[in-house]
């Protein structure tokens, strides 16, 4: 019996994405691919089996897990969307799974989607982070009973039969990953899997307080000025940074640490 999977991958901008899609034993020699859109002609094919790297694409196929995995490099905005594994056969192709592919960052929000068939329309939904099936419900972050608390929150369209799980003010921490989960009173659960990933803030700036360090994004600047206030001993100072940059035109945007110094008489100079 062949099954449909969704799996949702999510990354952040300037990194990779990795779509790991199983297959069943008996195409273990047959070519695989990764598609976008509806996959409707060669054109939407990104990447197969054949051509191990092409352009920010490259494939692998692990035939003993019976896993293929295709990575998207240097990850933006145009890259979110949906995605197919596919696999060539006779007759029809197989697609195994239904990718997602989300661009997420910190201090942001992202929303999961979890289908489930119709049967399952008024049990019980839930998610947890993980991957032991087992213990899944006993450890739920939140569940279709009780549809929000602090972070998260669930809500379940009964006519499209999918429940979402939406995260809010996401950090590192929530990175990970995570099983979307129905309660079945007989038989077992059933469950799909989803890989988190959040890195780096989307915002301009990020302060640390303790190291007075300023992390700044830079997209395209030749000349950046920083006029930074803080105050030591409850009177306040000024410091000034001032510093040139000179960026290759090819780079989207540069990671630059500049430090933090007090302006005092006896330290007077321009840095």
């Amino acid at each position: 019996m062949e099954f449909l999977f969704i799996i949702h991958v999510f990354g952040y901008e300037g990194k990779e994405a990795n779509v790991s899609c199983s297959y069943n034993e008996g195409y273990k020699s047959n070519e695989k691919y990764l598609c976008r859109n509806n996959c409707g002609s060669d054109a939407d094919v990104l990447i197969r089996t054949t051509q191990a790297q092409l352009n920010r694409y490259s494939i692998s196929d692990d035939t003993n897990k019976q896993v293929f995995t295709a990575t998207i490099s240097n990850l933006n905005q145009n890259d979110a969307g949906k995605y197919w594994c596919g696999v060539t056969r006779s007759g029809f192709d197989y697609y195994p799974a239904e990718v997602k592919v989300e661009v997420v960052y910190e201090g942001g929000s992202v929303s999961i989607s979890c289908p489930y068939e119709s049967q399952d329309q008024n049990n019980m939904k839930y998610i947890c982070r993980g991957n032991q099936p087992s213990s899944c419900l006993q450890q739920a972050l939140i569940t279709s009973n009780n549809t929000q608390n602090t972070q998260f929150s669930l809500t379940d369209d009964k006519e499209s039969r999918k429940f979402t799980v939406t995260i809010t003010s996401l950090t590192q921490k929530d990175s990970g990953s995570y099983l979307c989960g129905v309660k079945r009173n007989t038989g077992l659960d059933v469950f799909s899997a989803v890989d988190l990933e959040v890195r780096g803030e989307r915002s301009e700036f990020k302060t640390d307080k303790m190291t007075k360090t300023l992390l700044t994004k830079i997209s395209h600047l030749h000349q950046l000025e920083i006029y930074i206030n803080y105050l030591r001993n409850k009177m306040l100072f000024s410091s000034r940074v001032l510093q040139t940059f000179s960026l290759p035109v090819f780079y989207d945007w540069c990671l630059c640490l500049s430090s933090v110094r007090e302006t005092t008489t006896e330290t007077v100079q321009t840095w």
